[in-house]
């Protein structure tokens, strides 16, 4: 029999590998427009701000030679000309000009909200409330070629507002992308990428009787979370349901949620979408803190803009302050 073993230890090799199902890692290839740096210099990005606060909403449009910002609120709340950091939103756009043919990765990081978009394929998208941290992404590009770029950043409440984005070329050091290569009169042409990946087969998802419905019909109202009053602190009386859906999370490893806090139409219109906003965010961290991916989990704050009922009685005002859950995917 000694002579067979060899043989038979090929042979349960030879069948592990091929019955057994492995994911290969998605892998982005890109195509842009031909274009010759030569001597001309890029000069940056078209940047766009904007502020909402004390219920006026202003703006400032500017170019900016990189993507490298921390501003420190506590020194100054307008850092950024007439726009107020503690809450506002800023986008950059133009090209992006690869230097060589390979394998290019892009990371940002943000404190809060950050998306990054090439030829408008999302490599980055992580719009959220969230301290600072950064997120990558590897794709393939031709060099001396120009790629249409956006970037969206959200700050969302106070502390240090950051917002920078590097790559890095194959095996080289990540650096802030540099002024050079980034051009803010560029003439945008965006090509869809190319992508080619072999997902590994999905599990079909688990159900829990608790949030069956959750599943099936895609949408679901928390019916026992509470806060303390007016705040984003959750109330004990609230872990009992979150436990349960952190269950059937679990069980359906591959759904994505939405979180979705809404208020009444009680009080400023500014502070109840914030207040939503937060206790969307409780909720979301509660999850995240219990083993759930923080990637499935997106807090989203509505404010009073949907109600489900007339905010015409108290009842109907206890109505619309809710959480919902949305599946995403």
């Amino acid at each position: 029999m000694k002579i067979y073993q060899p043989f038979l230890l090929l042979w349960v090799l030879w069948f592990i590998l091929v019955h057994t199902p492995f994911a290969v890692a998605q892998k982005i290839k890109m195509q842009g427009t031909p274009h010759k740096l030569e001597k001309k210099q890029g000069n940056g990005l078209t940047a766009e701000y904007e502020s909402k606060g004390e219920n006026i909403v202003k703006s400032y449009s500017s170019i900016d030679s990189q993507i490298d910002f921390a501003w420190d609120t506590a020194v100054s709340q307008y850092a950024v000309s007439n726009i107020d950091v503690l809450d506002f939103t800023a986008k950059w756009v133009g090209g992006i000009y690869a230097p060589k043919t390979g394998n290019y990765t892009f990371s940002v990081e943000a404190d809060d909200g950050v998306r990054l978009f090439l030829n408008e394929y999302p490599l980055v998208d992580e719009w959220r409330e969230q301290p600072k941290n950064t997120f990558s992404k590897e794709v393939y590009l031709k060099g001396e070629q120009i790629y249409d770029l956006q970037v969206d950043y959200m700050q969302v409440s106070g502390g240090t507002a950051t917002i920078k984005v590097k790559w890095q070329f194959e095996k080289e050091v990540a650096a802030i992308i540099p002024q050079k290569y980034l051009f803010a009169d560029y003439n945008r042409r965006p090509l869809q990428p190319t992508i080619t990946f072999e997902p590994a087969p999905e599990p079909k998802p688990a159900e829990t009787d608790e949030f069956s419905d959750l599943i099936k019909k895609r949408k679901l109202t928390l019916n026992h979370i509470s806060f303390q009053k007016g705040s984003s602190t959750l109330k004990p009386e609230s872990f009992e349901e979150l436990d349960k859906l952190v269950e059937t999370l679990k069980a359906n490893p591959t759904v994505r949620i939405e979180v979705a806090g809404h208020t009444d139409n009680v009080g400023d219109a500014n502070a109840n979408l914030r207040l939503s906003r937060l206790r969307a965010v409780s909720v979301a961290n509660y999850l995240i803190s219990k083993g759930i991916n923080e990637k499935r989990v997106t807090a989203v704050g509505y404010g009073s803009k949907e109600p489900v009922v007339e905010n015409y009685t108290e009842e109907d005002r206890t109505k619309n302050r809710r959480v919902e859950l949305k599946v995403l995917n």
